[in-house]
C-alpha cells in the first residue's frame, strides 16, 4: 500500500492542503467524506402556523395582511413579508 503525502493528494485533485487536511479530518471524526448538514436561520413559522395562516387566507381572500395574521391566531408577531413568503 503507497501513502501519498499531504502535499501529493492536494496536487492530485488540485485543491489547498488545508482542504485535504479538513477532509481526513471529517472522515476520522465520522467515517465518511460526505459534507455535514449545514445549519442555517430557523424557520419563523412551524408547518402548523402555516395552514393556519394558509386556512385564514382560503376563508376571506381579499383579507389584508396584518388582519390575517391577527385571525391566524399565531403563536408569534410576524411581519406581513413573512406571511406573503409562507402563502407564495
Amino acid at each position: 500500500e503507497a501513502r501519498a503525502s499531504l502535499a501529493e493528494l492536494a496536487e492530485e485533485f488540485s485543491c489547498t492542503l488545508k482542504c485535504v487536511r479538513a477532509t481526513l479530518k471529517r472522515y476520522q471524526q465520522t467515517g465518511s467524506n460526505a459534507s455535514r448538514a449545514r445549519l442555517g436561520r430557523p424557520p419563523t413559522l412551524t408547518r402548523r402556523e402555516e395552514r393556519s395562516l394558509w386556512r385564514q387566507a382560503r376563508k376571506s381572500a381579499k383579507i389584508q395582511y396584518r388582519e390575517l395574521i391577527k385571525e391566524a391566531s399565531l403563536s408569534k408577531t410576524i411581519c406581513h413579508k413573512t406571511a406573503y413568503r409562507a402563502l407564495k
